[in-house]
């Protein structure tokens, strides 16, 4: 991994290095919850592995996924003795990570390094090395961390959850997110109503007699759902961004966030 002589001049024995190994199911999973909502996003790894928040430029929606070290085959993470954060922050384009991983099958891998004060971080798949330029992380506008007192809970499939969302799926299309004793999505077509609407113990709704009704946009659910599987817990309270978790086979933890259309 050869260095140019400007890069040269900023690494140091104290230069933090990242140097991992992961599935290609995972790096296509990583970019494909980003690139659906951002086109460019702050990679944070530390000892805890690598953790990335971004949002739509109209901050409708905001995405967080999480991958701790055990989900990479291989996690080598060396923090930087030139600040006491114990963080290496990379900011990345999505397509041109996405030029690589879109290359790999499901049994290859991808190996990942970067040495601090690098420009570009080096990946290898399929034995073809290549680098993908960083752009400045601190020059990125930083996204909050989204806090909402969540008042009630439930959990749904995710296959139902998409369903219901391709069925509703119209131009402008709106969902109405109910709890009253039970849990109910409700969309409005051209074709008529498309609802989901579940007795409470169904979906573990709680507490079972918040009464609600928020509208959100169909369009941005599925994209902040767009890599969902499995069981989704779904959190919120009245006129209040919805929040949805659910965690992939990959090993990726997620978080997304839907603004309310009030």
């Amino acid at each position: 991994m050869g260095l140019n002589d400007s890069e040269t001049e900023n690494v140091s024995e104290k230069s933090g290095k990242i140097k991992l190994k992961m599935s290609a199911s995972l790096a296509k999973e990583i970019v494909k919850a980003i690139e659906n909502t951002d086109e460019q996003a702050v990679f944070v790894f530390d000892k805890y592995g690598l953790f990335v928040r971004v949002a739509d430029p109209l901050h409708a929606r905001v995405v967080e996924l999480m991958v701790e070290p055990p989900q990479f085959e291989e996690y080598d993470f060396t923090p930087s003795q030139h600040n006491n954060l114990g963080q290496i922050r990379l900011g990345v384009v999505i397509s041109r990570l996405k030029d690589i991983t879109k290359t790999l099958v499901k049994k290859d891998y991808l190996d990942f390094e970067y040495v601090e004060g690098m420009n570009r971080v080096t990946t290898t798949g399929k034995g073809i090395q290549r680098t993908i330029r960083l752009i400045r992380s601190d020059l990125m506008n930083a996204i909050p961390e989204i806090k909402v007192a969540h008042l009630f809970s439930a959990e749904l499939e995710s296959d139902n959850l998409k369903s219901f969302l391709k069925a509703s799926n119209v131009k402008g299309g709106m969902v109405d997110v109910i709890t009253d004793n039970r849990f109910v999505l409700s969309s409005e077509t051209d074709e008529g109503t498309v609802q989901i609407n579940l007795d409470s113990e169904d979906v573990n709704l709680s507490p079972i007699d918040y009464i609600s009704m928020t509208s959100f946009s169909v369009e941005e659910i599925s994209k902040a759902t767009s890599t969902s599987e499995g069981m989704i817990l779904i959190q919120g309270k009245q006129n209040a961004p919805v929040e949805f978790r659910w965690n992939t086979k990959t090993g990726m933890s997620l978080k997304a966030w839907v603004a309310p259309r009030l």
